[in-house]
């Protein structure tokens, strides 16, 4: 009979501990801003990207454009002087 109510408490036991340590856990509270102050420190590094590239002159494609830019319009001034009169 003693084996068993020592089986029993021993069996009790195991089962209650997991019950009782979930209690003592502690509340864990985070501040609502963090500060980090970065002007003791020096920085070093690489700059990870592209250079700067200007083009100044326009090239020409290398293919024949279908439409011919008109670089005037004197027939359509003269044609407008005979309308006029």
């Amino acid at each position: 009979m003693t084996r068993k109510l020592l089986a029993l408490s021993l069996l009790a036991a195991a089962v209650a501990s997991p019950a009782l340590a979930q209690d003592d856990e502690p509340q864990v509270t985070y501040k609502a801003e963090t500060h980090i102050d970065f002007t003791a420190l020096e920085l070093e590094g690489v700059l990870a990207g592209p250079e700067l590239i200007m083009l100044d002159e326009y090239e020409r494609p290398g293919f024949t454009p279908l439409i011919t830019l008109r670089t005037d319009f004197n027939a359509e001034m003269d044609a407008s002087v005979n309308e006029v009169k």
